[in-house]
């Protein structure tokens, strides 16, 4: 039996296969799109006139420079929101409203918490004051915390669908064991109060999406959609 611990020979190498390749060059692309947003919140590099080309080579600079100096400390950080957005849309398709809103209610969390961040590093917060704001509630987060960090209020439409969101999380997150609100209406009127309320989370998820994407880069700019995509898309392997 050979020991696991005993690095391979050249001869004895499998050859990389595709899948291989693959999962190499989405981190090599994760990597190098986390160094360009960096660049871009440290103010190295305007996201408004730089190209695509211009910012990606900015960023393989600074990787070949970080490994030159050995100063490789790099913390592996998971995006979860994809996921949850797509938990929350299932949970609405099989009709359980109640999660589903618990979902809607992770995900704007989690777009929240990534837009202090990215604003963290603009303005250099200390990693301790930086998880202080995060720990603030939603209401300080979308109020008056946002418009101190920002130096702009979050627009009002945004901030109260996240209110309204919030509510019905909270409603069954913190579940109070009283008498449920709604066993005195009708079936129509029970379906269109939690139609408009679905409705409600899923304008909330994307209004704010939107908006704290906008943050980082203009929509119209040719970085927007390689800074924001929240991971490298299985296409570009064709395409590139």
């Amino acid at each position: 039996m050979s020991d696991p611990l005993r690095p391979a020979t050249a001869s004895s190498d499998p050859p990389l296969t595709e899948e291989h390749a693959e999962v190499n060059r989405m981190i090599t692309e994760s990597v190098l799109r986390s160094l360009a947003r960096e660049i871009v919140l440290r103010g190295d590099a305007d996201p408004a006139t730089v190209t695509d080309a211009e910012l990606r080579e900015l960023a393989e600079r600074e990787l070949v420079a970080v490994f030159r100096a050995g100063e490789v400390d790099f913390g592996l950080v998971i995006d979860h929101s994809d996921t949850i957005l797509r938990d929350a849309r299932r949970h609405v398709d099989e009709r359980r409203f109640e999660y589903a809103f618990v979902y809607y209610g992770l995900y704007v969390e989690h777009l929240l918490n990534r837009a202090i961040r990215d604003r963290a590093v603009q303005i250099d917060l200390a990693e301790s004051e930086t998880v202080d704001v995060m720990k603030k509630s939603i209401h300080e987060k979308t109020g008056l915390t946002w418009r101190l960090l920002f130096g702009e209020r979050m627009p009002e439409a945004i901030a109260a669908d996240i209110r309204e969101l919030t509510a019905r999380r909270n409603a069954f997150m913190h579940y109070k064991w009283k008498p449920d609100p709604t066993a005195d209406m009708l079936h129509d009127e029970i379906e269109q109060r939690t139609t408009a309320s679905i409705a409600t989370a899923e304008r909330a998820a994307e209004a704010l999406r939107a908006y704290t994407d906008a943050l980082i880069a203009p929509p119209e700019s040719d970085v927007f959609d390689w800074l924001t995509r929240s991971h490298p898309a299985a296409s570009e392997k064709e395409t590139s």
